[in-house]
């Protein structure tokens, strides 16, 4: 699990984050109940609603921070580490959505397949 205590940023965006997957599951769970348009409109606005706060607030948060420490990143594939500028060189901005979705997973439990070192993590 990601050290929140340490960013207090990551951990206000976290919160906000788990807040609005809530609202989605909760909309999902009432849709599959009673299908009709009025609770697929929730459960798509409130997925919208999560999908644009990562991609906009969130992810900006994760980059904002790490641009300044650049750490080395571990890629669970090749379980190799990489450095930060080769994976995230870019403006903020000029970032794919993919590539704002894997900020949002360095800190997020259900992580990508990038992962920062150790000691950005609090040990289980």
């Amino acid at each position: 699990m990601f050290n929140f205590k340490k960013y207090q940023e990551i951990k206000k965006c976290h919160k906000q984050y788990q807040d609005l997957r809530n609202i989605m599951y909760k909309a999902e769970a009432r849709y599959n109940r009673f299908v009709n348009k009025e609770n697929q409109d929730k459960m798509e606005n409130a997925l919208k609603n999560t999908q644009t706060y990562v991609l906009e607030v969130y992810s900006k948060t994760v980059y904002s921070i790490f641009t300044m420490i650049k750490p080395s990143i571990y890629n669970l594939r090749t379980k190799q580490f990489i450095s930060w500028q080769d994976l995230f060189e870019k403006d903020f901005n000029e970032l794919s959505n993919g590539e704002k979705k894997g900020l949002v997973s360095l800190v997020e439990d259900n992580g990508g397949i990038y992962r920062l070192p150790p000691e950005f993590y609090i040990k289980k």
